[in-house]
C-alpha cells in the first residue's frame, strides 16, 4: 500500500471515528444576572478574583473586556473541578486572558473530557494547558481528535501517546502532524526501521518527524549513507541530528573538531558513535577539548572513539572528575593510560564510590579537590 493511500485512508477514518467522550452536565451560573456598569470591572476582577498584580491586570484588561462575573466565574469554577489550583488559574489567565470569555460548557468542557478520555489525569491538565492554551481554542472535532487518531495509529500504544502529548502538546494543533507525520513514518519503515525506534523518535522528538516530507527523506538518506543500522535506535537519533542541522552548521562543527586534529573521517566516526556531538556549540567543544587534552593530557585523536565524554556539563561533571583523576594518576593509584571516559560517563554515585570513597583514606582531601574547594591536593596537605 502506498504512503498516499494509507494517509488518505486514515484521514477518512478520522472523520468517522473519534475517542468516546462522556459529557457530564455542568452549570456554574452566578446568582446575579445584572451586568456591572463599572468601567473598571475587568481590572478589579483580574486583581481580586484572578490574583493578578495591578500591573498585569492593567495590561491584560486591554485584551479582554468583561461585563459581569457570570461568564468568567463559570470558566474558573469549571477549571477548578478539573484540578486547577488558584495559582494555576492565575497563570493560565495571565498567559491566556481570553479563556475567561470562552463558553465553558460548550467549548471548554468537551475538550477537558476528551483529554481525560485519552489517558491524561487531572494533575496533567494544568501543566498541559497553561503552556499550550491554544489547545482550548482549536476545534475538538476537526483539530484535536484527527491529530490524536494519527498519533495513536503511529505509536500503537495509549501510554506512549500520552507521553508524546505531555512532551509536545502543540502537536494537537500543528499542521506538521497532519501533513507529514504519516508519510515520514512510512518512509522510516520503508528503509527498515522497526516500531521500537520509531516510537522512540515520535515520543521524544515529535517535531523531527513532523518536518516537511522532502527534508525528512533527505535526512534519512544521509543517515543511511553514513552507515547507521536502521534496526537500532541510534539510527533515528542520527536522523534527529541531521534534520536539525543545516549544511553550514555541520561544516562549522567539523571545522571546530579539525582544530584539534580530527580528520573528516574521524568526525564521521564520532558522529556514528554519538550523533549529538554534531549539535554541540563551538564554545562547549573548545572548552571541553582544552580541559581534556591540555590539562588532562588525553590525546585529541582518542576522544573521537568515545565522543560521549564531550556531552556532560563541563563545570558540574567533567571538571571535578578530571581534578580527581589527575590527582589519582599523579599518585599512581590509577593507570596513566586509563580511559577517562570510564570516569566521566558513569553516574555521580558510582564515581564517588569508585574514585573518591575508595581512595579517601589513602589520599586525604580528595573530596575537597572534587568539590573544587582547592585547586590541587598540595593545598590541603
Amino acid at each position: 500500500i502506498t504512503t498516499q493511500t494509507h494517509f488518505s485512508s486514515l484521514l477518512q477514518q478520522q472523520q468517522q471515528h473519534k475517542p468516546s467522550i462522556f459529557l457530564n452536565p455542568f452549570s456554574s451560573k452566578s446568582k446575579s444576572k445584572s451586568q456591572t456598569k463599572n468601567p473598571n470591572f475587568t481590572l478589579s476582577y483580574l486583581i481580586n478574583t484572578c490574583n493578578l498584580s495591578p500591573a498585569w491586570a492593567l495590561k491584560l484588561s486591554k485584551r479582554v473586556h468583561l461585563k459581569s462575573p457570570d461568564q468568567p466565574n463559570a470558566v474558573l469554577n469549571l477549571l477548578k473541578t478539573f484540578g486547577f489550583s488558584e495559582l494555576q488559574l492565575s497563570l493560565l489567565v495571565k498567559r491566556f486572558p481570553i479563556v475567561l470569555k470562552i463558553k465553558p460548557e460548550k467549548t471548554i468542557l468537551p475538550k477537558l473530557q476528551f483529554f481525560l478520555s485519552i489517558g491524561l489525569s487531572t494533575s496533567d491538565l494544568p501543566k498541559l494547558l497553561i503552556g499550550n492554551s491554544v489547545l482550548l481554542e482549536g476545534s475538538l472535532k476537526y483539530c484535536l481528535v484527527p491529530r490524536y487518531n494519527i498519533l495513536s495509529t503511529v505509536l500503537r500504544d495509549r501510554d506512549k501517546v500520552v507521553l508524546a502529548l505531555k512532551r509536545v502538546p502543540w502537536c494537537l494543533t500543528g499542521r506538521g502532524l497532519i501533513n507529514h507525520l504519516i508519510p515520514n513514518v512510512e518512509h522510516l519503515r520503508g528503509v527498515g526501521v522497526p516500531q521500537g525506534p520509531i516510537a522512540h523518535l515520535v515520543c521524544n522528538h515529535l517535531g523531527v518527524v513532523c518536518v516537511e516530507h522532502t527534508k525528512f527523506v533527505e535526512a534519512v538518506e544521509k543517515v543511511v549513507k553514513f552507515g547507521f543500522d536502521p534496526m537500532k535506535t541510534m539510527f533515528v537519533e542520527a536522523v534527529k541530528v541531521v534534520v536539525g542541522t543545516s549544511k553550514e552548521a555541520w561544516e562549522k562543527r567539523v571545522e571546530v573538531y579539525e582544530r584539534w586534529g580530527w580528520s573528516n573521517e574521524m568526525c564521521l566516526c564520532a558522529f556514528r558513535r554519538y550523533p549529538q556531538c554534531m549539535l554541540m556549540s563551538e564554545d562547549k567543544v573548545m572548552r571541553t577539548m582544552r580541559l581534556l587534552v591540555k590539562d588532562m593530557g588525553w590525546p585529541a585523536e582518542d576522544i573521537f572513539r568515545t565522543p560521549g565524554v564531550l556531552s556532560p556539563n563541563l563545570e558540574k561533571t567533567i571538571m571535578p572528575r578530571s581534578r580527581v583523576m589527575k590527582v589519582l594518576k599523579e599518585r599512581g593509584l590509577v593507570k596513566s593510560d586509563s580511559r577517562l571516559s570510564s570516569a566521566i560517563l558513569i553516574t555521580e554515585k558510582l564515581f564517588l564510590e569508585k574514585f573518591v570513597g575508595r581512595f579517601q583514606d589513602r589520599v586525604p582531601g580528595l573530596m575537597e579537590v572534587y568539590k573544587g574547594h582547592v585547586d590541587h591536593l598540595d593545598s590541603v596537605l
